[in-house]
C-alpha cells in the first residue's frame, strides 16, 4: 500500500469520535437543565418564603394588636402597632431569603382586632432569575413576583 492511501486510512478513522459527540450532546443539554433547575430553586424559595411571611405577618398584627388593646391603646394605634411588627417580620424573611423586592399589605374583615374578626396579610416577592444580566430587562421580563396570603383570626377573649 502505498504512503498516500495508508494517510488516508488514518485520516478517516474516526475512533473516538462517538465519545467526542456524546459530551458535546451532554453539555449542550446539560447546562439548559441545570439552570431552569437553579432558577425553579429560586422561585421555590421565593414561594416558602412568601408563605412563612404572610402567614407570620398576620399572626403578628393580631398577637401585637390585642396585646397593644390590654394595655389601653386605641384601635388604630394598636393596628399600626401589629402592621409595624409585620413589616419586621417581612424585613426578617428577606433577610434570609435574599435582596429581593418585598412588600406586604395588611388588612381587617370586619370590625378591626375585634374578638371574630380577621386580620389578612399579603405578601409579594419578586424574584430575580439567576445569571440573567440587568440590560436585557428592558427587552424581556427577567422577574417572578411570588405572592402568598395568610389570615389570623382575633380570639374570642380579645378586649
Amino acid at each position: 500500500m502505498s504512503d498516500t492511501r495508508m494517510r488516508r486510512r488514518g485520516a478517516l478513522n474516526d475512533d473516538g469520535g462517538a465519545i467526542v459527540e456524546f459530551l458535546g450532546i451532554t453539555v449542550l443539554l446539560l447546562i439548559p437543565l441545570v439552570y431552569v433547575v437553579i432558577a425553579l430553586a429560586q422561585v421555590q424559595a421565593a414561594t416558602f418564603a412568601s408563605e412563612g411571611a404572610a402567614r407570620s405577618a398576620a399572626r403578628v398584627v393580631v398577637t401585637t394588636g390585642v396585646e397593644a388593646l390590654r394595655d389601653g391603646e386605641t384601635t388604630t394605634g394598636a393596628f399600626t402597632q401589629g402592621v409595624g411588627d409585620a413589616h419586621a417580620v417581612v424585613d426578617l424573611a428577606r433577610a434570609d431569603f435574599g435582596p429581593h423586592a418585598v412588600s406586604l399589605e395588611v388588612e381587617c374583615v370586619g370590625a378591626c382586632l375585634s374578638p371574630g374578626s380577621v386580620v389578612t396579610s399579603q405578601v409579594t416577592m419578586t424574584v430575580r432569575l439567576p445569571g440573567a444580566p440587568d440590560f436585557l430587562a428592558g427587552v424581556i421580563p427577567l422577574d417572578v413576583a411570588v405572592s402568598a396570603r395568610g389570615s389570623s383570626p382575633v380570639p374570642g377573649d380579645a378586649p
